[in-house]
């Protein structure tokens, strides 16, 4: 039998992948899921809401925050606990999905980019960029702890934003098995299957480029591509499959008209980076709508009488991270052989990118692990600002991960969205004092 661990269990989503577990059949092969996380009211509130979803789904699942329930009795059991060590301990795969600094050190990451009249969200942003600094040296402790304490050859699935450069973090400086994952290759394959009126069981996306700078590059409808009607039907009705939680401005149709592959929604913050900054002047920051949908929530959570997932998680944004994540947990567990889009390794799949250069890609999933599936390599157009979007990320993730002042300022520089090198000299002085509580000390700061 098998052990989970999902690492920054106080999250909002939490409970959506316990559900999704629920009532898939992963429970019956999984003995033991554990939720672990610093802040001990949020885990509570969510250990105590997976406790109802649990003894509503019928499943054979025993919830329970220390090990005194009597296991020959229940077959599975959710534990809960403040300590790394006991999470992973034991564990074969663990979910970290952390967010150092909790909402208001987001808040602080949009204000300065709004300081700085540039971009300032959680991923493609400076946001991102600051966001990465915070967290790769706790999913380091998260690595470094799996390896000490988990199970043999264990697995780290990992969903912390800024998804690419974190994954890209472990797979060039860590000895752990990684892949990380995202719910927008979903979000766009469902988006492109309810515009064909299809099911997704009968469609068939390829999904390729950096985390948040993705393409799709073919649409298959029962084996046959559909490329050319989907980018007709998205130009004709204006409109791309978003997620909720990113920008409301809207793409111009001339990229899929002239190019013939499909963007996602994150490509409006290069592409119509004015029109993003000057809609953010005028709106309420992510962090705080994010705030607001939480404080409903984890309401929610917290209230005995509930037993249902909450209708305000539908607005948090990641809608169909929990399919993903149970996917990616069930082929690695030898439960299913799937194909999914995850982010891992090129390792000389598409041409222009180094090795360890981390990709969202389609792959072919099983109890061995992933092997990426053939798709048409990205255009020239697509694969030139892919290039240096990586190019950027893997020298955030390297700067992250050895605290090193002159890689950090290099790696800001590439980043497409922040400003001239003087001002991005200040700017990321600034990153570096607004974080000094979550951040070791960086070599050549001065």
């Amino acid at each position: 039998m098998t052990k989970l661990a999902i690492v920054g269990a106080g999250s909002s989503y939490t409970p959506l992948l316990i559900d999704h577990i629920l009532n898939s059949g992963l429970d019956g092969e999984v003995s033991e899921i554990c939720l672990m996380d610093i802040d001990a009211g949020r885990l509570k509130a969510v250990h105590g809401f997976t406790r109802r979803l649990a003894e509503k789904s019928k499943s054979k699942l025993a919830i329970k925050a220390t090990l005194s329930l009597n296991e020959a009795v229940k077959k599975l059991a959710i534990k809960a606990t403040l300590s790394l060590n006991e999470a992973v301990k034991g564990a074969k795969i663990v979910v970290p999905q952390i967010r150092v600094g909790m909402m208001a050190a987001r808040r602080r990451d949009e204000e300065l980019g709004r300081k700085y009249g540039i971009i300032g969200q959680e991923t493609t942003g400076v946001g991102g960029f600051s966001k990465a600094l915070r967290t790769i040296p706790q999913i380091r402790k998260i690595a470094d702890a799996l390896l000490r304490y988990g199970a043999k050859d264990p697995w780290l699935v990992n969903f912390t934003n800024p998804a690419g450069i974190v994954t890209e973090a472990l797979v060039r400086f860590h000895d752990i098995r990684a892949v990380g994952i995202c719910n927008g290759s979903l979000t766009m394959h469902k988006g492109v299957s309810d515009l064909l009126g299809a099911r997704m069981e009968d469609t068939e996306i390829d999904y390729v480029g950096p985390n948040h700078f993705a393409w799709v590059l073919d649409v298959r409808r029962n084996g046959r591509s559909v490329q050319g009607a989907v980018i007709k039907k998205m130009i004709e009705q204006e409109g791309l499959p978003t997620a909720l939680n990113i920008t409301k401005v809207k793409l111009t149709p001339e990229i899929m008209r002239r190019a013939g592959i499909i963007p996602t929604g994150y490509h409006k913050y290069f592409f119509h980076t004015d029109a993003v900054v000057k809609e953010d002047r005028t709106t309420p920051s992510r962090a705080a709508k994010v705030a607001e949908i939480e404080r409903r929530i984890f309401a929610a959570y917290r209230s005995p009488e509930v037993s249902e997932l909450p209708e305000a998680v539908k607005e948090r944004g990641g809608a169909f991270y929990n399919v993903v994540a149970y996917d990616v947990i069930a082929c690695l567990l030898g439960l299913q052989k799937k194909r999914v889009t995850v982010a891992v390794p090129n390792n000389g799949t598409y041409d222009g990118f180094e090795k360890e250069h981390v990709l969202e890609m389609p792959c072919m999933i099983d109890k061995g692990g992933y092997k990426p599936l053939k798709t048409a390599q990205l255009p020239v157009f697509a694969r030139g600002l892919s290039q240096r979007i990586k190019a950027y990320e893997a020298l955030t993730a390297e700067a992250a991960w050895k605290c090193d002042f002159d890689l950090a300022y290099q790696a800001l520089l590439l980043n497409p969205l922040t400003p001239d090198a003087d001002i991005t000299f200040r700017l990321l002085k600034e990153v570096l004092a607004q974080n000094k509580a979550f951040l070791p000390a960086y070599k050549g700061a001065r």
